[in-house]
């Protein structure tokens, strides 16, 4: 059995560390029950909303320092247990998406050589997959902004990949091995945000293409896999959108971070508000 803390995007908020702080205190990792629980960041580590959170970039940069550090620590203590995503903001210091939306170009040198350092290292991630028990036939699927089948396939098939098996695993796996081989598809922008592409891919995919159209999950039932249930933030919004029938879990709600437990029920765990002036 395990736990999972999940931690929507960050944009220099500091808001994870409480979060965190309360995760370990309340499940300490030393504790045999608590060895396979895990935190997982999101993604969109800088690029702050300075006008709505009062973050400056220079804030961002410190908060990035700190929780770069904060996962090395721990994930020297814990192997594994810290998590970190690829959103679509970390991603345009990497690879030219075509938009430069709050870039801070300032720092983008420094942030270029900091995200390709994470993904040389393999420190961080496309995709995350996870069953909360053994016997759940639940799977969990965590990216920056959610994964839809249609652009996956279209992704295997550019780089003549094996996408017979739809699974969660395997989905995650794919993307994860192959990252630096698919840049240009993970800057992939539909026109549900401005872009030309066909779909939106797992950094870009607005919450409008994912609604109603978690086709892997489907899939991955038919093939004896079980259901995927996918989890991502990117599209902001005041309160989380959970449709568990469809299992999507559209969770970007500024301040707040969440806690999937082993039985396979997410909630909120510590809510917070964007500051009173906004």
């Amino acid at each position: 059995m395990s736990k999972i803390l999940i931690l929507p995007d960050i944009h220099g908020r500091s808001f994870w560390k409480d979060s965190v702080d309360k995760f370990i205190r309340e499940f300490p990792l030393d504790q045999e029950e608590n060895k396979d629980n895990k935190i997982i960041f999101l993604g969109d580590y800088v690029d702050p909303y300075a006008w709505m959170d009062h973050v400056s970039n220079e804030d961002a940069y410190l908060n990035l320092l700190d929780l770069l550090q904060t996962v090395v620590d721990m994930n020297a203590k814990h192997k594994g247990t810290f998590i970190m995503l690829l959103g679509n903001h970390d991603l345009h210091y990497i690879y030219d998406t075509g938009e430069d939306c709050r870039l801070d170009y300032h720092r983008y040198p420094l942030y270029r050589k900091i995200f390709n350092t994470l993904i040389e290292s393999g420190g961080i991630r496309i995709a995350y997959a996870a069953k909360m028990r053994q016997d759940s036939k639940v799977n969990w699927l965590f990216s920056h902004a959610g994964i839809q089948l249609d652009w996956f396939v279209h992704v295997a098939e550019t780089h003549q990949w094996d996408s017979n098996d739809i699974s969660a695993q395997n989905i995650a796996s794919l993307l994860n091995t192959h990252m630096q081989d698919c840049m240009k598809q993970l800057a992939e922008v539909s026109a549900y945000r401005g872009g030309y592409a066909r779909y939106g891919s797992c950094l870009w995919a607005d919450l409008q293409e994912m609604m109603g159209n978690n086709v892997i999950s489907q899939k991955s039932m038919e093939s004896g896999n079980g259901e995927v249930n996918q989890v991502f933030a990117h599209t902001y919004s005041t309160n989380p959108f959970i449709d568990e029938k469809t299992g999507i879990y559209m969770i970007d709600t500024g301040f707040s971070s969440y806690l999937l437990d082993e039985n396979d029920k997410l909630n909120v765990y510590v809510k917070g508000d964007r500051p009173s002036s906004f």
